[in-house]
């Protein structure tokens, strides 16, 4: 291997290790995967940090710890990050008690997707769910910063895809209000995007009069 990335060639040779641990061949390796011979041996070969569900699938046929493979994976993957085009200075992310306008929670954010391995839009879409919190063209506008999340759902797939534990999530949401707040916008209503099915108009309603209720606002604000 001659790779200057450290963190990929433990995990290549941590990779190898459980394959020699077990005596297969990555033909019979690839019988107890979705993956063929030759995407196990590039994962192994220390080339380029390979994508994670490889990763995972070739631990899982070695009998091996995932979540070691897991953060053997991730430790490559931000090394990668930080060796990758990214010189000159940025300001650090800041944390979310200390974010005060959308310039701050756009990098905290990004900060957030970097610590998760940089997953790709589609990968952050099936992690966020499969009701549409955070569709892959939301994902990239965010994390391109031309946008943030409108919703908190979105907000909350968001964190959701990069790992984030629920337990944690309250200080971001409440930075994301904060921030609206700033902006003399209010979060629009918790409404989740199923308008397309039977029955949905009235439970948005529903939600929307149950949000109303709340907060003391007309529903009509949201309803039109």
């Amino acid at each position: 291997m001659t790779t200057g990335n450290k963190s990929l060639r433990r995990l290549a040779e941590w990779l190898r290790e459980q394959r020699e641990r077990q005596g297969h061949s990555y033909r019979q390796l690839a019988e107890g995967t979705e993956c063929d011979p030759t995407t196990l041996s590039r994962a192994a070969s220390g080339d380029t940090v390979p994508p994670r569900d490889v990763v995972r699938a070739y631990a899982k046929a070695c009998d091996a710890d995932v979540e070691e493979a897991d953060r053997l994976w991730l430790r490559a993957r931000r090394e990668q990050q930080a060796r990758s085009g990214r010189k000159g200075r940025r300001r650090p992310a800041p944390r979310p008690e200390l974010i005060h306008d959308r310039r701050d929670l756009g990098a905290a954010l990004h900060d957030l997707w970097e610590r998760a391995g940089a997953p790709s839009t589609r990968e952050m879409q099936n992690r966020a769910g499969n009701h549409g919190e955070l569709p892959h063209s939301t994902a990239h506008r965010i994390l391109t910063k031309q946008t943030v999340p409108r919703y908190d759902y979105q907000l909350e797939g968001f964190l959701r895809a990069c790992e984030v534990p629920e337990t944690e999530w309250p200080p971001w949401l409440e930075a994301w209000r904060s921030v609206l707040r700033h902006e003399n916008r209010r979060p629009s209503p918790p409404v989740r995007p199923h308008g397309h099915e039977p029955g949905a108009r009235a439970d948005a309603r529903r939600v929307v009069e149950e949000y109303a209720r709340r907060t003391g606002e007309d529903p009509a604000m949201w309803t039109g």
